[in-house]
């Protein structure tokens, strides 16, 4: 199977996610030897809960609005006292995650953030820094709004949205 690395060197603002295109800062490999296959991408992405309702065919779509990103130690993907919205996959590599100040669990492959960022369009709430080299596939809120206009994936988002809300009120009902 053949590898997925963007191959245009230099960074990507203009979409919400600012990682070093296909793996390559200031002509050196971020991760040399770590490839990533849109299979990879679309096993990762299934398991994302907001994402997991979705068919084969709109997890694609997702993943071709997208890209594959990487960040060295020290880089900031997102910073919660900026208004940038995008969502994030890690797909190799781990980050540190803080709330206004407040250290949060280490996150590693498989993890998200920025999922109901993409949906409302509020900015993250937290702040996310990169502790060695970093890979994820990042999709800005505008490329995915494009998508929203499919209203068979739309309404796949929107059920498992309305889950989280009637988990939450059962949550809080039982509670004295």
């Amino acid at each position: 199977m053949s590898s997925w690395l963007l191959t245009r060197q230099g960074r990507q603002r203009d979409r919400g996610c600012t990682g070093h295109l296909g793996g390559v800062r200031n002509g050196e490999a971020l991760l040399p030897g770590v490839a990533v296959t849109r299979k990879d991408i679309e096993e990762k992405l299934a398991g994302v809960d907001v994402f997991a309702a979705l068919t084969k065919q709109q997890l694609r779509r997702i993943i071709a609005a997208g890209s594959v990103l990487e960040y060295a130690a020290g880089d900031e993907i997102i910073n919660e006292a900026d208004h940038v919205v995008a969502f994030h996959l890690v797909l190799a590599g781990h980050a540190e995650v803080s709330v206004r100040g407040g250290p949060r669990p280490v996150i590693g492959p498989g993890d998200h953030f920025g999922s109901i960022s993409l949906i409302d369009l509020h900015p993250c709430s937290g702040t996310v820094v990169a502790m060695g080299p970093l890979r994820v596939f990042g999709i800005s809120s505008t490329a995915f709004q494009g998508l929203l206009h499919d209203a068979a994936l739309a309404r796949r988002m929107l059920l498992v949205v309305c889950q989280r809300v009637r988990t939450l009120e059962n949550a809080s009902a039982s509670t004295p």
